[in-house]
């Protein structure tokens, strides 16, 4: 998608699980009017992604505090495929650890809690932290009180770290994460 502003391109994004469908635009505050606001389809060849950032999370070690079965293990929040996810199968407590096998700095979580399909779930992280290993502790990079989207993303300021993980204070019991992601922008 391009956003466009009296002629002038004003950002583009891509959007890798919702190839077509609705456009909404929101607002966090009182109520928004526009007196000419379209939306058209793109015509042409669509530009591709800027391989601005990389998945450093894809394919790494991971452990978790518990599985709810043998279908929904730690590893499959990390293999790049969103029809397969962790589910912890308890409410409180939960972790998700990534272990890089080195210190690398990123500074953008991104978690999948939806499946690709009609009738998904998910959206039911209450209370979160993204924290990092730092000395002998967790050392928080992120808080929040929920996940109400199906994908959220943090950005904070970049962290140098081996471990990272994502912990849930409190979430749904069946809330699975389908993917983990961790960023950092390439140089």
């Amino acid at each position: 998608m391009i956003a466009v502003i009296d002629g002038h391109d004003v950002c583009s994004i891509v959007d890798d699980f919702h190839p077509n469908g609705a456009v909404a635009l929101a607002s966090s505050y009182d109520r928004v009017e526009f007196d000419n606001l379209t939306i058209d389809r793109f015509k042409g060849r669509a530009p591709e992604p800027a391989a601005e950032f990389e998945n450093l999370a894809l394919g790494t070690k991971v452990i978790a505090s518990s599985q709810s079965d043998s279908d929904h293990t730690a590893d499959k929040a990390v293999d790049g495929n969103h029809a397969t996810g962790w589910c912890s199968g308890k409410t409180a407590d939960q972790w998700l650890e990534v272990d890089f096998g080195s210190e690398l700095t990123f500074s953008r979580t991104v978690v999948d809690q939806h499946r690709p399909t009609l009738l998904a779930g998910g959206g039911d992280v209450a209370g979160y932290k993204i924290q990092y290993w730092e000395g002998d502790g967790w050392k928080d990079a992120a808080i929040g009180a929920n996940m109400a989207l199906l994908r959220h993303t943090d950005d904070f300021a970049p962290v140098t770290a081996r471990r990272l993980r994502l912990f849930l204070a409190a979430c749904g019991e069946h809330s699975t994460v389908y993917e983990f992601q961790v960023f950092r922008r390439k140089p």
